[in-house]
């Protein structure tokens, strides 16, 4: 069975690297600066990071449990 709170995670961050590339075209049009947008790229880029860190933890959990 998949750890639902962490398959919701992985959706909220495809949601919001989606939301950074619509961004992106035209940053000022959302009153952000480059930097602004980088800065969240790069929130995105650890955040995913994070994400199959705990992916690959609970993994091993329940192969560890089985």
């Amino acid at each position: 069975m998949p750890d639902y709170s962490v398959v919701q995670l992985g959706y909220d961050v495809q949601d919001i690297e989606a939301t950074i590339k619509a961004v992106e075209s035209n940053p000022a049009r959302f009153n952000l600066t480059t930097e602004e947008v980088n800065s969240r790229k790069n929130f995105v880029r650890i955040t995913k990071k994070n994400l199959k860190e705990m992916q690959d933890a609970v993994r091993n959990i329940k192969m560890a449990s089985s």
